[in-house]
């Protein structure tokens, strides 16, 4: 789990505020390693210095998709 305070720590380690960091925050559900999720992390992380990826827990996530 990444806090505040470890993301402070980071930029400081990489001689920068904080405030002068480009944060990019992107979140999913289901599978992490779904190589649709996988060429949207390199993607995101590619426009900043640091990635978040936030994880939706969610019961309805897991029942299986159903046809319209």
């Amino acid at each position: 789990m990444l806090n505040f305070k470890l993301l402070q720590k980071r930029a400081n380690e990489l001689g920068k505020n904080i405030e002068d960091l480009n944060i990019i925050f992107t979140s999913t559900c289901g599978e992490l390693n779904h190589i649709g999720h996988i060429d949207l992390y390199y993607t995101a992380r590619s426009l900043g210095d640091y990635l978040v990826v936030g994880l939706i827990n969610d019961p309805t996530i897991d029942r299986p998709e159903t046809k319209n």
